[in-house]
């Protein structure tokens, strides 16, 4: 990742893929924790004598995983450059920890992205009738590379688990991604007991008590969870875990049954 700019925005924060800015777009990234070493996450930003920063899975450094530090960490990041990867030269074999260095920054550059959510009803959602949320899967992402000792690097990623949060209270689902498909097989299906209103729909119209009493709008997130493995010329070995979100508004209606007189004839 190169050096990027010195001055960030407010509603700025690090991403394991590097500095995101909210522009009113509807995707974020957060990174999860891996498998114990030598697959840990690279945790800690460090600083190289003052001249470079570079990431680490162990302490000292400025941890990525506390929020507070978000904006410490885009200073240090837009102040200096990236250290440069130093490998083992060609006549040695380079440690397991340096390749798993190379593999991390490697899954970092991949584009990892939320693929579109289609909720159905498309329009909102009725009460008590299910809603279904669904997507297309991206296909994996694959990267092979000669390391400077003359082994093979191959990094791989997939999408391999959902995990749907409804905005209403109940409990997060998740769902693998094969069943992530819509009505009237898929996975992700949840049934809304309150429909959303306005405050002063709330406060005014007769039907006000059967809205939800603060929301104008649920907020559906999907998460997606992307998983990495790397290898070199061995078995596969578990890289961590980058999952990306998206957000939907979604405004939930009801269907009310009316008793009409039949007409005369």
């Amino acid at each position: 990742m190169s050096a990027l700019p010195t001055a960030f925005g407010e509603d700025c924060r690090l991403t394991p893929t590097g500095v995101e800015c909210r522009i009113g777009g509807a995707t974020s990234s957060v990174v999860e924790g891996g498998d114990a070493e030598p697959s840990a996450p690279l945790r800690y930003l460090r600083v190289r004598d003052g001249s470079c920063w570079y990431w680490s899975a162990h302490p000292p450094g400025i941890d990525s995983w506390n929020l507070d530090q978000d904006a410490r960490i885009i200073r240090t990041i837009g102040r200096l450059p990236e250290c440069v990867w130093e490998a083992a030269t060609t006549s040695t074999t380079m440690p397991t920890s340096e390749v798993f260095v190379r593999a991390w920054e490697v899954f970092r550059t991949f584009p990892l992205t939320a693929p579109t959510v289609h909720l159905e009803p498309a329009g909102g959602g009725i009460t008590g009738l299910p809603t279904f949320a669904s997507a297309a899967m991206p296909p994996g992402i694959r990267h092979s590379e000669r390391l400077p000792d003359g082994t093979t690097l191959e990094v791989v990623a997939n999408i391999t688990e959902i995990r749907v949060t409804w905005g209403d209270g109940s409990p997060t689902r998740t769902v693998a991604p094969e069943a992530f498909g819509p009505r009237p097989h898929g996975a992700a299906r949840h049934t809304y007991t309150l429909k959303t209103c306005t405050e002063a729909y709330r406060r005014i119209h007769p039907s006000g008590p059967n809205c939800h009493p603060d929301l104008d709008e649920y907020t559906i997130r999907v998460e997606f969870a992307w998983d990495a493995r790397y290898r070199r010329q061995g078995p596969w070995v578990g890289l961590g875990r980058i999952v990306v979100a998206r957000h939907l508004g979604y405004d939930v209606d009801e269907a009310v049954g009316v008793l009409r007189a039949a007409p005369e004839r």
